[in-house]
């Protein structure tokens, strides 16, 4: 383990990915309860990952069974590392692309696609650790 202390969003995080795995929340509660407003990138990055694997609407249950074999990977990665205190190497966003003025951006002032901006640009090599930063850490933090 690092010297990262495990501070309060990483153990709420943890306990909401916990309960997604055991079928006990449902997609608006996972949403609502995420701590996405965290001082800790890992915590937020890992919402914004994670928001991709369920639909918004209708309301449901979430569970281990809605999901492929490598984006339960990636749900059980993102729970250890949450429970590890690992410390976390950012990856960078996608670049939003701004949208075709027309009436209604020009309106409310709305110049990107907030989805666009919930992407994380994740190197392929990196991909099969995610979130932690390689192998070697996977490692160390579920030995």
């Amino acid at each position: 383990m690092s010297d990262v202390t495990i501070n309060a969003d990483r153990e709420k995080a943890a306990a909401l990915i916990a309960r997604w795995l055991e079928g006990g929340i449902t997609n608006w509660d996972f949403e609502d309860e995420w701590p996405e407003l965290s001082d800790d990138r890992a915590v937020v990055d890992i919402g914004r990952a994670l928001w991709r694997l369920y639909s918004d609407f209708p309301q449901r249950p979430l569970g281990d069974s809605n999901l492929s074999p490598d984006e339960l990977a990636v749900l059980k990665r993102c729970l250890e590392f949450l429970r590890s205190g690992e410390r976390y190497d950012p990856v960078p966003y996608e670049e939003a692309v701004p949208w075709k003025p027309n009436f209604l951006t020009r309106l409310f002032g709305v110049k990107e696609r907030p989805w666009e901006t919930m992407r994380l640009k994740i190197d392929p090599e990196r991909q099969k650790w995610w979130p932690f930063a390689d192998e070697a850490q996977w490692r160390n933090a579920t030995k």
